[in-house]
């Protein structure tokens, strides 16, 4: 992992890749355009799948209290009404199918989303790490402004 070194408030020393990733992405989006329209498709992938995700985490979320509750209103409707599981009587239990047909269908989509989302942002990294070591190769004079230490490590290789 490549890590970004400064000063933050305190004077204390920070890390962060995030950081040093998104200033990569400016600077190639200055020096190389025309290789920023596939990092800009793979981040609106991932800015739709964590809406998505949050959005299917809610649903999550008020399917399990649904489901509570539905639990609790048939056990109700079982012991006040003296109700037996009879084909007659199988209408009462169609809430909680429905709700826990939607608890799995959401958690297996929250799932889903986990690992689709983790694959786009390691490529989207890899794709800006990638692309700005190419850059650095084709010029060097310009990566000594831009990174100073990939700019050492290039020419060691040269």
């Amino acid at each position: 992992m490549i890590t970004w070194k400064g000063d933050d408030s305190d004077n204390d020393k920070i890390q962060r890749t995030k950081f040093f990733i998104n200033i990569l992405k400016i600077r190639l989006s200055y020096h190389r355009p025309d290789k920023c329209s596939e990092l800009i498709r793979s981040e609106a992938h991932v800015r739709f799948s964590s809406t998505t995700w949050y959005l299917a985490q809610i649903i999550r979320k008020i399917s399990d209290i649904s489901l509570i509750i539905s639990t609790l209103l048939l056990i109700l409707s079982i012991f006040r009404n003296n109700i037996s599981v009879y084909p007659s009587n199988l209408d009462y239990f169609v809430p909680l199918i429905v709700v826990i047909v939607l608890i799995l269908i959401m958690t297996k989509l929250i799932h889903t989303i986990e690992n689709f989302f983790h694959y786009q942002r390691v490529r989207g990294i890899l794709y800006v790490l990638e692309t700005a070591y190419t850059f650095f190769r084709e010029k060097p004079n310009q990566a000594k402004d831009i990174f100073p230490e990939l700019y050492e490590i290039i020419i060691q290789l040269n």
